[in-house]
């Protein structure tokens, strides 16, 4: 777990600090850690749904963390809340951009304007018989909406259950 490695991670939840206590620390790391767990089991749905998109799995997520420790450099800190939400954010923007991301699955994407839109826009000049084109209509049209829509569906994810 290399994200444990960046500087933004060991200054928020490893090194002591004034502003809180190696309880609170570590139960937010483990609040993040039970939050990545559930995020890395909707990214690994990503290639499936949108084959042609460069990897979105938990490494992805995890290397994002490398990053904000590189741009942010060495003299950036964050407190374990805002470490936590930063993280948060991370987890959650990618993890909508699968189908599974949507509990009613494909049918409730297709109740989307946004899906409803590219489907009219791609199958316009398709005849209605012509069910192969229908097919690559609706897979086009599926796969766009889901990239279109996965950070408005983030913002949903936190209040959704699958059980």
């Amino acid at each position: 777990m290399t994200y444990k490695l960046t500087s933004l991670w060991r200054s928020a939840f490893v090194e002591p600090r004034s502003d809180s206590n190696g309880s609170e620390q570590r139960l937010l790391a483990d609040c993040y850690d039970a939050m990545r767990e559930r995020a890395a089991v909707l990214v690994s749905r990503i290639k499936a749904d949108l084959p042609h998109m460069t990897i979105h799995d938990v490494t992805h997520l995890d290397a994002l963390w490398e990053m904000a420790s590189i741009a942010s450099g060495e003299g950036c800190s964050l407190n374990p809340a805002e470490a936590f939400v930063f993280g948060g954010a991370i987890l959650l923007h990618d993890a909508a951009m699968t189908l599974a991301a949507y509990p009613g699955g494909l049918s409730e994407l297709k109740q989307q304007t946004e899906w409803q839109d590219l489907y009219a826009r791609y199958s316009g000049s398709i005849a209605t018989e012509d069910r192969e084109g229908i097919l690559k209509a609706e897979g086009r049209a599926t796969e766009d909406a889901i990239r279109f829509l996965h950070a408005k569906q983030a913002e949903n994810l936190p209040h959704i259950s699958w059980l």
